[in-house]
């Protein structure tokens, strides 16, 4: 006996001879990003009392329903009690046929549940304001010894701030670990997961690294930078002022202490944008002004930078002068005055300007500075759909993701080296020997050339490499030799790769030192500037603290000034785990050539790591897909688990998916097994470069 139920309101009626044909599938699980799930054919359902209700009576076309077919509604569908399928109704249509009411519907399992519940989503809807902390030296040393894949760290990275010994301490950033993410991605969508994958080592030392351009500053430090002084009485300015600064005499706001009224001097506290709003009341002119005019300048190291000049303006003209500058860039240090100048016909003019005349300095955006808080989720890579990162790193490390037969909010992810086990299930008395059994060559090869590639990069080096080898850094191409298949099929991610630049070859007693690190600049050093260009979001591996040459970071442009000078270590991340004796790299193929200098490479790519048992599997000329009839029960169905190993006449197969399988019928069902083909597990090994810089492995 069949029974659909759904799960907030009842169990539906349904017609005795309803025939529900369900069909199950690997690819929900090996790309559940497509949306593939476990489906029914549509079905017919009547317009019972019970059913009328349970949809809210739906089909009357004046009335407001309180049934939204736009909201899945959640289903169990029973067989003799073994439940076959959870997951969702669709309302498709409804048939009036005079006073008969018929619902047409399409019954949908839980498999594309999550990505449902994500669709339309970006990472910046993510919250990760619990990580805010004070941009300053101590967290980043912080963040090097904590625990990995919680919160951030912050890696010595290139984004223009560095001559590769000096760093400033603007150009460093958090990188947010690609599993804080993850979960709460997970979190936020109410799903779990359960996996050894998302639990190991590796992948709690991948980070994403800031690439959105230029950190600026809160809107808390932004008002620090906010400064407004004025005039507390009338005051007189003579000839023999002209061309000096206002005299203010009073702070309304200055948080930030940034001004100095000794001098009327407002200095710059971190490079940025900035207007400035003047507004002077005139009292009297003396007779002998003729004009005067309001300036706005900087000197910036020792040059006066023109802001605004105003013209020339009639004394009787004008009792209240008012401006507001257009947006500037000002750098660290920079000094911004207030002058007030007046044409007069003898040497002893004067105008006083009133109380509550007044200048204020606003920072519209600037770059964090030692002291300022750091809000992570301005770290966070603008317009990614959380369904790009979560698929990006599923399909990078080859991740089969299943649903968990006790909870269905709960999901099942592992490698796909990690997704099969060793139980066996032997299926040969459900073969129907009536049947033919269909055999087919090479069942699941559909391409003459696997590529597997990251998004091309737009900095220096990607650029570089790209336009000399007309492909992106660490692309891996994988031919079939097949003469029947022309076509490629590509499997590309939303990360460009991190090209790393440095020397790791210098020996001091036997050990190995040198800077490497990951270029994500434009080549441009030390430029304090706050229109840096933003890059495409990346992926690296934190491989921790390494020894290295001294190296500084200083706290301010120009000079080292306070920081931390001559480290002997250095947090390193980048698309190998390790600078001596690498076995990781997050890259899909052996680049083509290197832009730092090293002793050894790694072959332990993603392609070969993750995806050439699979490869071989399909390529290998004895493989071969297996499509016969058999006849399932309920109890096989509740069971069913692609995980397992299926035996059929004394073959070992893996189950690659159910069609048409009826719960109301002891009817038939096709089923399709691929050949399981035994393959050697992938080792990576080190190896010597060959060739120095640009060398090729």
């Amino acid at each position: 006996m069949t029974r659909l139920e759904l799960v907030s309101s009842g169990v539906v009626d349904l017609v005795e001879d309803v025939a529900i044909s369900l069909n199950y599938s690997i690819s929900d699980i090996r790309e559940p990003d497509k949306r593939k799930t476990s489906f029914s054919k549509s079905i017919t359902i009547p317009g019972t009392k019970n059913n009328n209700d349970l949809l809210k009576h739906i089909y009357e076309i004046d009335i407001d329903s309180n049934f939204n077919p736009k909201v899945r509604a959640a289903i169990n569908l029973y067989q003799d009690s073994q439940l076959i399928m959870d997951g969702y109704m669709q309302l498709k249509d409804i048939i009036q046929n005079g006073n008969r009411i018929d619902y047409v519907v399409v019954l949908l399992g839980e498999n594309a549940g999550f990505f449902n519940a994500i669709d339309g989503k970006l990472l910046t809807d993510i919250d990760l304001s619990s990580l805010d902390h004070t941009f300053n030296i101590s967290a980043m040393q912080n963040s090097w010894v904590a625990t990995t894949g919680v919160g951030y760290v912050y890696p010595l990275t290139d984004n223009g701030y560095t001559d590769g010994v000096t760093w400033d301490i603007e150009g460093l950033s958090p990188a947010v670990y690609a599993k804080q993410y993850v979960d709460k991605i997970f979190s936020d969508a109410g799903y779990t997961y359960t996996s050894t994958f998302f639990s190991s080592d590796y992948f709690s030392r991948l980070v994403i690294p800031f690439t959105s351009g230029q950190k600026v500053a809160s809107q808390s430090a932004l008002d620090d930078r906010f400064v407004n002084v004025d005039y507390s009485i009338n005051t007189v300015h003579t000839a023999g002022s002209i061309g000096s600064n206002q005299a203010y005499d009073q702070e309304v706001a200055d948080t930030g202490n940034n001004y100095n009224l000794s001098n009327n001097l407002y200095t710059i506290a971190s490079t940025g944008k900035y207007h400035i709003e003047v507004l002077n009341n005139y009292g009297a002119f003396s007779a002998n002004v003729i004009s005067y005019s309001v300036s706005v300048a900087a000197f910036s190291n020792g040059v006066i930078k023109p802001i605004y000049q105003s013209a020339n303006i009639p004394a009787q003209d004008s009792t209240e002068y008012y401006i507001k500058t257009p947006s500037v860039d000002l750098l660290t240090g920079d000094q911004v005055t207030v002058n007030l100048a007046f044409l007069t016909t003898t040497s002893n003019g004067t105008v006083t300007v009133n109380a509550g005349s007044y200048a204020k300095f606003t920072a519209e955006s600037a770059v964090l500075i030692t002291g300022d808080t750091i809000e992570v989720n301005n770290t966070i890579p603008l317009k990614v759909k959380q369904t790009d990162f979560i698929t990006s790193l599923i399909k990078m490390h080859n991740l089969y993701v299943d649903i968990d037969k006790n909870n269905s909010r709960n999901l099942l992810i592992e490698t796909r080296n990690d997704f099969y086990g060793t139980t066996k299930v032997d299926w040969t008395d459900k073969l129907d020997t009536n049947s033919p059994l269909s055999i087919k060559p090479l069942g699941e090869l559909t391409a003459r050339r696997y590529v597997y590639k990251y998004k091309d990069g737009k900095d220096y080096y990607n650029r570089d490499y790209q336009e000399t080898y007309q492909e992106a850094y660490g692309t891996k191409f994988w031919n079939t030799d097949n003469e029947y298949l022309k076509n490629d099929k590509t499997t590309d991610v939303i990360f460009s790769p991190t090209i790393m630049v440095g020397d790791r070859s210098v020996n001091v007693g036997g050990t190995i030192y040198g800077l490497i690190y990951p270029s994500l600049s434009n080549k441009q050093y030390n430029e304090p500037s706050i229109n840096l260009p933003a890059t495409n979001i990346r992926i690296l591996y934190f491989g921790g603290l390494i020894n290295s040459p001294a190296w500084n970071i200083r706290t301010r442009f120009g000079s080292v000034g306070i920081g931390i000078l001559g480290q002997s270590f250095y947090p390193y991340c980048g698309h190998l785990n390790d600078i001596n004796t690498p076995t990781i790299d997050l890259n899909f193929g052996v680049p083509e050539k290197l832009y730092f200098n090293t002793a050894s490479y790694t072959n332990g790519n993603l392609f070969n790591t993750y995806y050439k048992q699979f490869i071989e599997e399909i390529t290998d000329k004895d493989s071969k897909i297996i499509e016969g009839v058999f006849r399932l029960t309920a109890t096989d169905i509740a069971n069913l688990d692609f995980r397992k190993l299926y035996i059929v006449d004394g073959h070992y197969l893996r189950l690659n998916q159910i069609k048409e399988y009826n719960p109301n019928t002891e009817g038939l069902s096709k089923v399709e097994f691929i050949k399981v083909k035994d393959t050697a597990s992938f080792t990576a090994t080190t190896s010597t470069i060959n060739g120095g810089i640009g060398g090729t492995f």
